[in-house]
């Protein structure tokens, strides 16, 4: 038996024939999208998209499913960066504007979005996209996104760098902590960032910063440099020695720092152990939550499905089941930090036996494991 594969008519096996029906088109995607205008971020955060008509004043009403222009990525039809930042605009309350066409191009060409941009006027300045830090080749109706792309749409001039920071999920009050940054190219080559600011600090020639907090709370931070894109946001939870929460004190104000052992809270939703679904109605939305304290490092969950042939893990990459494996060294998959959490599978489950877990680690590390098994009947 091949890869389990999810198709127009339901999950099937690879050895299922779809004779010569067209290429399915792809479940909805949750990405990371980022809008960077000229005087801030307009948009930061996830964004759940698939393919749809998109209607524009300036363009009309069209279709985007990241195969306009004769397809050139060979894709299926799915969600792309362009209804990424439509259904971003919806959801969030701001605008966006572009003509459909322009020269013979099969796409929208964004060209205003909330105050940046002009419909019909070209200046120094355009709206330029970027996939995984790497900026697109062809039109943002011409491609796909994938679960857990990161998605940057920015007003900017000709080949401004962008910033990218990283650093600590947490740290205590009055101790250094270090946060580097990075700047790429539209080749998504990354190297230091000297002398851009963070909180206040500067980096140095391997961009690095140093930063103190002297109060407890979340803090939010993002990296900015003359002549380059501002960087994405990380939010560091500061904590008093003796406590390992955002913005709380030491019990009894006594005692040094005291190293969090504690595991996230974590459950998984919707799925009860040993529950038996019955033909046709296998679970396609997987549900759970985590929280913790100190903050959540990430959260992952891992799907399984067992048979005499051997067991198969599923691929969020890829949205399929692996080939048999006698031994089943499954990975886990990223859904990120928020909670609750959702992953839309492309189709209900068939017919099979499944084992679904969700790990979450916190700051420090700690890990909690959670782990229900069900049944598909047939």
């Amino acid at each position: 038996m091949k890869h389990l594969r999810f198709g127009t008519l339901g999950v099937l096996l690879a050895a299922a024939t779809l004779g010569g029906a067209a290429a399915a088109q792809a479940a909805p995607v949750t990405v990371n999208l980022r809008v960077e205008g000229s005087t801030g971020t307009v948009y930061e955060g996830p964004v759940t998209t698939d393919a749809k008509m998109i209607t524009t004043q300036a363009g009309g009403t069209h279709e985007c499913d990241g195969t306009q222009g004769g397809n050139p990525t060979g894709a299926s039809p799915g969600g792309s960066p362009t209804t990424t930042l439509d259904d971003a605009a919806i959801a969030h309350g701001f605008t966006w504007d572009g003509r459909y066409g322009v020269g013979g191009f099969d796409d929208f060409l964004v060209e205003r979005v909330g105050s940046d941009g002009t419909v019909g006027t070209f200046g120094s300045s355009s709206w330029t996209v970027f996939v995984d830090r790497v900026a697109a080749s062809v039109g943002g109706c011409q491609m796909r996104v994938t679960n857990g792309d990161t998605v940057l749409w920015e007003w900017a001039a000709f080949n401004e760098p962008n910033l990218e920071l990283s650093g600590p999920a947490k740290a205590q009050v009055g101790d250094p902590v270090q946060v580097t940054v990075q700047q790429y190219d539209s080749s998504g080559n990354l190297t230091p960032a000297d002398g851009a600011t963070v909180a206040g600090a500067t980096t140095d020639s391997a961009g690095h910063a140093m930063l103190i907090f002297s109060t407890p709370g979340t803090q939010h931070l993002k990296a900015t440099q003359p002549g380059s894109i501002q960087s994405n946001a990380i939010d560091v939870c500061v904590f008093s020695a003796g406590s390992s929460a955002c913005g709380s004190q030491p019990a009894g104000g006594a005692g040094g720092a005291i190293k969090d052992r504690l595991p996230p809270e974590a459950a998984i939703r919707g799925i009860r152990n040993r529950q038996k679904f019955r033909r046709g109605h296998g679970p396609r939305k997987l549900t759970g939550s985590a929280k913790d304290a100190s903050g959540l490092f990430q959260v992952y969950f891992r799907l399984r499905r067992h048979s005499r042939a051997g067991c198969q893990w599923y691929s969020a990459k890829r949205s399929v089941f692996t080939r048999p494996h006698r031994h089943c060294k499954a990975r886990f998959q990223r859904v990120g930090t928020k909670s609750p959490w959702s992953y839309l599978l492309p189709k209900r489950l068939p017919k099979g036996r499944y084992t679904l877990e969700e790990k979450a680690l916190d700051s420090s590390f700690n890990r909690s494991l959670r782990r229900v098994s069900f049944t598909v009947l047939g």
